[in-house]
């Protein structure tokens, strides 16, 4: 195994290596299954890693809250408050009355949103 590698190739072949993308692969290019199966496994480990820190992040707005000390070190913990005004219908509705709403709301173009979607065939 050479110590060489063309840009933007991963010298790692452990198994949570990503695989090339199908543009660098030879041949025809194609989305492989195994670069399917990669995306999959790393959408359900970024789920899983979500709802850890989301407990933690609990549970450390729970300790602060009730004023516990935090252990000495280079580490500290505050509060940090982000004030933003959302839009929702409700909202507008009540300062310009529920007609008006939907008028505006039907001037508004719908936002567009894409994402992939990788489907198992073998599911019904």
């Amino acid at each position: 195994m050479s110590s060489v590698t063309r840009p933007g190739r991963s010298r790692s072949r452990g198994p949570n290596r990503i695989p090339a993308s199908p543009i660098e692969q030879p041949g025809t290019p194609q989305i492989t299954q195994r670069t399917l199966e990669t995306y999959i496994r790393l959408s359900e480990q970024a789920k899983a890693i979500e709802k850890t820190r989301l407990a933690l992040q609990h549970q450390l707005e729970t300790l602060y809250a009730t004023k516990v000390d935090v252990e000495p070190g280079p580490l500290d913990i505050q509060w940090a408050v982000h004030e933003s005004k959302v839009f929702t219908s409700d909202k507008v509705a009540e300062a310009i009355g529920k007609q008006d709403t939907l008028n505006l709301r039907q001037k508004i173009a719908p936002t567009i949103t894409r994402f992939i979607e990788v489907v198992d065939r073998t599911r019904g």
